[in-house]
Formats: structure tokens, C-alpha cells, sequence
């Protein structure tokens, strides 16, 4: 496997962003439902769809409960991240549990480019606890919402275009409709993985270097010297 690659992924499992690439293999492992007389909705992943629907519910409850945090340091800014995040299960569930053969491939689209938003997301909001801008004022959510629908809208034409076909630089390496493209693999898989570390990296300077309270980083077995009185 190489960088771009999502040959092994797509012949493995039926992961929502195979639904891009035209000439993606049956997955060998796909727990298949029933299916309507015409053949135009079928329950796949039954398994993948009652976990979505779960982390659904629970991203809807903490999504209550930042909003009743009045206090919180970033609370606005957070509700939309789990909102984007709410988007990214339901398309999760349209593209993978239910499967909709003449529409999935461009959920799929719109899929990768909500990850990519999410994750932006998740990005800005490792900075909010730094004050850098005051947090859930009009500056801040603006710029916060305005990156992530650019990013998105980015995203999504690169996914569009890389089903598609239109521009040479898009095309997967094997052609159209191929499993190697490194602009997907950069918009699905690098940038949720910077995210994450960045954001991981951020939150624990934050703790270890301004808070008094190092509870939220005692489990943590990276720190263990860090955290000792």
C-alpha cells in the first residue's frame, strides 16, 4: 500500500469513501440486508448503520450539554463541530447502511468533503483555548465558518472531479475511476490525522503548561513524568 492507495480498503471493507471510484472491487466483507422489488435501496452494514445511529444519539447529547455550559471555553465553537460531525454519520449511514445505488457515489462526495470540514474543525478548535481570538464572538465564528465551507466546498470538488474525471491533474494514477488517489487520501486520511495530533498536542500544552488541574492527562502513559508533583 501506498500513499493514495485505497485498493486494500476497498477490497476489504465497504468504507464510504470507495463509493467515489468507479471501478472499485466488491468488498469481501459486507454483511448484505434486504433489498426493495426495483432494487433502488439496499440495508447493507447493519452493524455500521446501528453504530452511526448510536454515535449519533450521543453526539446529540453532548451537543445539549455543551450548549448548556454557559461558562465553557469554546462552547459555540464546539456545537459546530459536533453538528459536522452529525452530518458526517448521517452520510455515513446513506452511502454505507442504506445503500442507494444511483445517488450513493455522490454522498460519498459530499461524505469526504463534510470529513474534511469536520476535521478543519476540530483544528480550529484546538487553538480556541488559547484566546487567540475571544471565543464565541462574531470574529471568531466567522472565521471558523467560513474556512470550514471553503474547505468543504474544495473537498467537495475535488471528490466530484475525481469521480468524474474532468481534470488530468485529479485523475487517479490508474486512470479514471481508479483506487490510487493521493488528493483523496490527503482530504480523507492525512488531514484528519494532522488534525487529531495537532489538536492532541495543543490541548496538552494547554493543560500541562497554564491549567493548574492535570487531571484530564494523568491516564495518559505518554506524560507520566510530566504529571508527577
Amino acid at each position: 500500500m501506498h500513499y493514495g492507495s485505497f485498493r486494500e480498503v476497498c477490497q476489504i471493507c465497504n468504507a464510504p469513501v470507495c463509493g467515489i471510484f468507479i471501478r472499485r472491487p466488491p468488498p469481501r466483507c459486507e454483511a448484505s440486508g434486504p433489498t426493495l422489488a426495483d432494487g433502488s435501496v439496499v440495508f447493507t452494514n447493519p452493524g455500521d448503520f446501528v453504530v452511526s445511529l448510536v454515535c449519533l444519539v450521543v453526539v446529540t447529547y453532548l451537543c445539549c450539554r455543551v450548549k448548556g455550559r454557559l461558562t465553557g471555553v469554546g462552547r459555540k465553537e464546539f456545537s459546530y463541530l459536533y453538528l459536522l460531525y452529525a452530518c458526517v454519520l448521517v452520510a455515513q449511514i446513506l452511502t454505507v447502511g442504506w445503500t442507494f445505488p444511483n445517488i450513493s457515489p455522490w454522498i460519498a462526495c459530499i461524505y469526504v468533503a463534510l470529513v474534511a470540514a469536520t476535521f478543519w474543525c476540530l483544528l480550529y478548535n484546538g487553538f480556541t483555548g488559547y484566546q487567540l481570538i475571544p471565543d464565541g464572538g462574531w470574529i471568531s465564528l466567522t472565521i471558523l465558518l467560513a474556512t470550514a465551507a471553503v474547505l468543504f466546498g474544495i473537498a467537495l470538488y475535488v471528490a466530484l472531479d475525481t469521480r468524474l474525471g474532468l481534470t488530468p491533474a485529479l485523475i487517479p494514477l490508474d486512470g479514471i475511476g481508479g483506487l490510487d488517489s493521493p488528493a483523496i487520501f490527503t482530504l480523507y486520511v492525512t488531514l484528519p490525522l494532522v488534525s487529531i495530533g495537532t489538536y492532541l498536542a495543543l490541548q496538552t500544552f494547554l493543560v500541562v503548561r497554564f491549567l493548574a488541574i492535570r487531571r484530564p492527562l494523568r491516564k495518559c502513559p505518554l506524560l507520566p513524568r510530566l504529571l508527577k508533583p
